[in-house]
């Protein structure tokens, strides 16, 4: 009796469709644009030596989820950068979702972190990750 060996042949597919292609980007957090607006870029590294500077032989987290006032998310690229060019002017607070980390690294507070965005203005935003011990 020979054994009976199945193969599937699915697949996933995503499509994504937008209504606003085209036109302008809509600001993040805000209803409106009206108070202008600045952008976000920061970077998420494995801090090797634990004083929450980015040196010469700190790595980046690559793949790592990074939110917006809890609404916006990017990942990071291969260097553990991530960017939000069009976010409305005023306070913020930028989440690192720990998930993707490498084990033993984690995220001090939560991995939370508040800023103000000025209008016209790129607030730039560094986020060491520990070894846990």
């Amino acid at each position: 009796m020979t054994p009976v060996t199945r193969r599937s042949s699915a697949f996933l597919l995503s499509l994504r469709f937008e209504t606003t292609a085209g036109s302008r980007a809509p600001v993040l957090g805000a209803a409106a644009a009206d108070g202008g607006a600045g952008s976000i870029r920061g970077q998420v590294f494995l801090d090797t030596v634990g004083d929450g500077l980015f040196h010469a032989g700190d790595a980046g987290a690559s793949g790592v989820t990074v939110l917006l006032d809890g609404r916006f998310a990017v990942t990071t690229d291969a260097g553990g950068r991530f960017a939000f060019p069009l976010v409305a002017s005023g306070p913020h607070e930028i989440t690192v979702l720990p998930d993707n980390l490498p084990l033993p690294w984690a995220i001090a507070d939560d991995g939370r972190r508040k800023l103000i965005v000025h209008a016209r203005e790129e607030a730039d935003v560094a986020i060491p990750a520990t070894r846990i011990r």
